[in-house]
């Protein structure tokens, strides 16, 4: 079982990185799911990116580089994982 707390940490030192690199308003936050509502899973990732630039200069970075590698052991041990995408509806 993946301890939340680790997960907090990466994800701290990913957004530091994050602010280092310029964008303290970019990065990640984590969210626990209710177990009665989604049975797969038990944690959202939500990313926020100003725009496809920034998303691209923030993930090509050395500093996020280093940050986001530091942790792929721990992210690996999650045994159901969904990347998607989402634009808001205006």
């Amino acid at each position: 079982m993946i301890d939340p707390a680790d997960l907090l940490t990466s994800l701290k030192n990913t957004n530091d990185a994050i602010d280092s690199i310029g964008y303290p308003d970019a990065g990640y936050k984590i969210w626990f799911v209710q177990s009665d509502t989604v049975v797969d899973y038990r944690f959202l990732v939500e990313g926020y990116w100003p725009n496809q630039a920034i998303y691209d200069t923030i993930h090509n970075h050395e500093l996020y580089l280093k940050a986001t590698e530091a942790d792929e052991e721990l992210w690996s041990k999650l045994k159901s994982t969904w990347y998607g995408r989402f634009k808001i509806v205006n």
